[in-house]
């Protein structure tokens, strides 16, 4: 029914799972000093790499569309040219800097060695981050199925499949992690540059570069990066802030749970964008009405699907984290904590796309700022004295309270409200199948007992919401309406 949303959608949760196991196996294989330096690594590759994309994924998407519209594919080019010499060269700038500053960010983590993580990582900047931005053009090409495929499932795949190849064959340590991550990047950026060069070819015409108007792409593309830069910082800061503060084991286990709450988050992003073309087009056209049943009807579908994900991570969750490592079980509390902040604000998490939609991403910015300070000062406050338990209540509580303020602002410039008798319903309903699960069900400690549990949790959740009539054939006859509107607007 959805088509290539539903393939997004899918394509996300394989390749999230291709994530999950390469984590447990660098998990089982590194020690866990060795596991905490390249999390700490990783987090300071990624805001490097968010910089030297420049905003550019989502501006390539929106001007490589219109140039498609208007069959102009020497200006696709031009653009595609300029982005790669742009990427490329900040990215170098950015690497060359990191190694400048190297024994400086190695003092902060004075607890670890970035030596064999950090130092190894940074050449692979530039290219990560036009991997990540070519590989987004392929939705301005029309591509979207490409962009799912080569990004979501296959770049995942293989980064697995090289790691687990190098781990068995060369070192067991992060040599080998290193190597595959080289490996990937590079083999896959030949793959999306081969499909661009397929799709608009590559030729670059300074003349036309005025006509492609640089400046008006980086004015675009700029306040994105800035909005991307807030959502790693409030991701990062919290592992970050263990490293400098607590030990090896508590930034270990703490990344574990934080892939885990990733899972809440999917349904969130993977539906809104299966509906951001209708929202931005009632947006466009002040249908606030509309807009709020709309909103209402795909937060139930949100929040109903992340219940029974949530519930499975809080029934479930300690017998993952003793898949990983005995002594990560002590992580329990805090992915509770986590993934209850999470399940709160996830009502409320249209808001913010909702106020992205609409034009105002340097007031979502500005609260994302705000509410980022706050996690690093409760952070700052909570963890030397209660560990990842305290980072997870900083970021819990920045988060939800962050969303607050998004739907205040939804409602008063708007008048929508994301709240209704159905979700207080999906709320009652999840609290009655945890109540059951802890009284009827006994406590299962395999894999397979994981896994049978977490479907009969869903199967559970999907029958007392279609009781309870917050499922009903008129909502489904709705959505689909709105996906055939939908289909018609892309057409046009």
């Amino acid at each position: 029914m959805l088509g290539s949303s539903a393939f997004l959608f899918f394509g996300s949760i394989s390749g999230k799972i291709f994530l999950f196991i390469l984590q447990l196996l660098l998990v089982r294989t590194l020690d866990t000093e060795h596991y905490a330096a390249y999390v700490i690594s990783i987090g300071v590759i990624n805001i490097l790499v968010i910089v030297s994309s420049m905003g550019l994924s989502q501006a390539s998407i929106r001007y490589l569309s219109i140039y498609g519209h208007h069959e102009r594919d020497d200006l696709a080019q031009s653009l595609m040219i300029l982005i790669v010499i742009t990427v490329l060269c900040i990215g170098l700038i950015l690497s060359a800097l990191g190694y400048w500053f190297f024994d400086d960010i190695d003092s902060i983590f004075f607890k670890y060695s970035l030596k064999d993580s950090l130092y190894m990582l940074l050449p692979i900047v530039s290219v990560l981050a036009l991997f990540n931005v070519l590989s987004e053009s392929l939705k301005g090409l029309g591509r979207p199925n490409s962009f799912t495929v080569l990004r979501l499932v296959f770049y995942p795949l293989f980064l697995l499949i090289f790691s687990y190849f190098f781990i068995q064959t060369l070192n067991k340590d992060l040599s080998s992690v290193i190597l595959a991550q080289y490996m990937t990047v590079f083999f896959f950026l030949l793959l999306v540059l081969y499909a661009i060069f397929h799709f608009i070819g590559l030729r670059f015409n300074i003349i036309l570069l005025k006509e492609v108007n640089p400046k008006k792409v980086f004015l675009f593309s700029a306040p994105i990066m800035f909005n991307s830069l807030m959502v790693v910082l409030f991701q990062k800061s919290d592992i970050f802030m263990l490293g400098y503060f607590s030990d090896s084991l508590s930034v270990s286990v703490y990344s574990v749970i934080t892939q885990f709450n990733e899972l809440l988050v999917m349904p969130l992003t993977s539906i809104a964008a299966v509906f951001s073309i209708t929202i931005s087009t009632y947006l466009y056209r002040q249908k606030s009405k509309e807009l709020g049943v709309l909103s209402r009807q795909v937060s139930k579908w949100i929040v109903l699907v992340t219940m029974a994900i949530y519930l499975s991570l809080i029934l479930y969750g300690n017998n993952v984290l003793l898949a990983y490592k005995d002594e990560f079980i002590f992580g329990g509390e805090a992915l509770v904590i986590l993934a209850t902040s999470y399940m709160l604000l996830i009502p409320l998490g249209l808001s913010s796309h909702i106020l992205i939609y609409s034009g105002m991403s340097g007031y979502y910015a500005k609260v994302n700022l705000f509410f980022l300070t706050l996690n690093v000062i409760l952070n700052y406050v909570l963890i030397p004295k209660y560990g990842i338990e305290g980072a997870a209540i900083s970021t819990g509580l920045s988060m939800f309270l962050s969303h607050i303020v998004f739907s205040y602002t939804v409602y008063n410039k708007f008048n929508i409200t994301l709240v209704d008798l159905s979700t207080l319903k999906i709320m009652t309903i999840g609290l009655f199948v945890f109540i059951f699960f802890k009284m009827a069900i006994p406590v299962t400690e395999t894999i397979l007992g994981v896994i049978v549990g977490s479907a009969f949790v869903l199967l559970l959740v999907v029958l007392l919401a279609i009781a309870a009539r917050v499922i009903t054939s008129q909502d489904i006859g709705d959505l689909i309406l709105i996906r055939q509107e939908k289909k018609v607007q892309d057409d046009v």
